[in-house]
């Protein structure tokens, strides 16, 4: 079954901000900056194995084997997917790397910097590693991998037009955009959106476009993004969101 805004389930507050680090974690992060003695410890040993799919890498230890298997099928469901929404292949194998349980998650060394409890995976920007945890509800996994697949597609599909069309810098698309589409084709929206919007717009704190960014420490980015981009979608169509990219 694919599942992205074509069939959803209701999103849980925990996974609002999966995602979030996927431009600032890579960035930041040496030990340095944690502080003396706050360097990551791992804790625990993992004996690494490879499952390869048609375009996914997956990264896995025996005690996640079963959800490993599902894992690959449902990442390589959201390449298909993603690839026919972005006009886009992604012209390298994806990483995906799964942990078995959050703990073992915050110990990974695919970055430096530590992270905190409610991330629910992210996307590294350097080498396009998608990393993320399972924690119990293949439903709540399956929405952020989907998320996290569609931050592949946008670094890919920037990355090519940039090359393609050289310019003195990359464009950057603002944090509202970014999250926003990776919600927007990854789950339906929902009565959380309904209540997390209508809460900013009767007590009238919804910020303009230019300013949205101002509420990326939390949740709130992800919805507002989100029901923008259904907005745009259904004004212009879907397609438009995507040629952003290819015109920016």
């Amino acid at each position: 079954m694919v599942y992205g805004k074509r069939s959803g389930t209701p999103v849980q507050s925990g996974l609002l901000i999966a995602g979030m680090l996927t431009l600032l974690l890579s960035s930041v992060a040496l030990a340095q900056f944690t502080g003396f003695g706050k360097n990551k410890v791992q804790y625990s040993d993992f004996n690494w194995r490879i499952l390869s799919g048609e375009h996914i890498d997956l990264y896995y230890y025996p005690e996640e084997e079963e959800i490993a298997y599902l894992a690959l099928k449902e990442a390589e469901e959201a390449y298909k997917q993603l690839s026919f929404d972005f006009n886009h292949h992604v012209f390298r194998r994806v990483p995906l790397i799964i942990y078995s349980a959050h703990q073992y998650f915050q110990q990974t060394n695919t970055i430096e910097s530590f992270i905190p409890e409610g991330v629910g995976g992210f996307t590294e920007f350097m080498k396009g590693r998608v990393v993320l945890p399972f924690n119990g509800s293949f439903e709540d996994f399956r929405h952020v991998l989907w998320h996290e697949m569609v931050h592949v597609f946008q670094i890919s599909k920037s990355n090519q037009n940039y090359r393609t069309r050289p310019r003195g810098q990359k464009a950057r698309m603002p944090l509202w955009w970014t999250e926003g589409l990776a919600e927007y084709l990854s789950t339906e929206w929902d009565t959380r959106g309904d209540m997390h919007v209508r809460d900013l717009v009767l007590n009238e704190r919804v910020p303009p476009l230019e300013m949205m960014d101002m509420l990326a420490g939390g949740g709130l980015i992800y919805k507002l993004g989100q029901s923008v981009h259904m907005m745009l979608g259904e004004r212009f169509g879907d397609e438009q969101l995507v040629r952003m990219y290819e015109n920016i």
